[in-house]
């Protein structure tokens, strides 16, 4: 499902919440076998929006035959809702991480909603290089969050307050929070 964040000083947060991606939530390893398959390692990025048709296929429920390997994803959503403890109101939380480890994403920091675009360096750590508004022109943002925010906008704002399950914008979210 999600990783936690153990180390406060590391984004002012301790947990997987307020609502953001860093890499410790959303880099999880994932096991999963079937007599069927040869062993192998998946180094590659997959999504929660693919294991259910993995399983399905795994017990014959359809035709297809997949195989971890086959759902691999150069750039994945992710999405989290997040109600305000203040008001009752839903915010809806959206991002994309590429394959390299590059994000961008919606977050909650320090009570402000905010867009961040973030890079994974070769020892594993990872730097936020943009930090601002959701509304934020991609002449802003570092050039390769270019094709990013491109991708983000095509299921929906980055940082969408008082939503609902009744308005999410699109499929993706509904197969992703289900």
């Amino acid at each position: 499902d999600h990783g936690e964040v153990l180390d406060k000083s590391k984004y002012g947060m301790l947990g997987h919440v307020p609502p953001a991606f860093w890499e410790e939530i959303i880099r999880v390893p994932l096991i999963i076998g079937h007599p069927d398959w040869d062993a192998d390692t998946v180094d590659e990025q997959v999504s929660l929006l693919d294991l259910k048709q993995i399983v399905l296929d795994s017990v014959g429920l359809t035709d297809k035959k997949l195989v971890p390997r086959d759902v691999a994803r150069s750039v994945t959503p992710v999405i989290a809702e997040w109600e305000e403890l203040d008001d009752g109101s839903i915010t809806t939380y959206r991002g994309v991480r590429r394959d390299d480890g590059r994000k961008l994403f919606g977050a909650k920091r320090d009570d402000v909603n905010t867009l961040v675009a973030t890079e994974v360096g070769s020892n594993g750590s990872e730097t936020v290089v943009f930090e601002g508004t959701p509304d934020v022109s991609t002449e802003e943002l570092p050039e390769w969050a270019y094709e990013l925010r491109r991708e983000l906008s095509s299921f929906g704002d980055a940082v969408e307050p008082n939503s609902t399950h009744e308005n999410l914008i699109t499929e993706v979210d509904k197969q992703h929070l289900k």
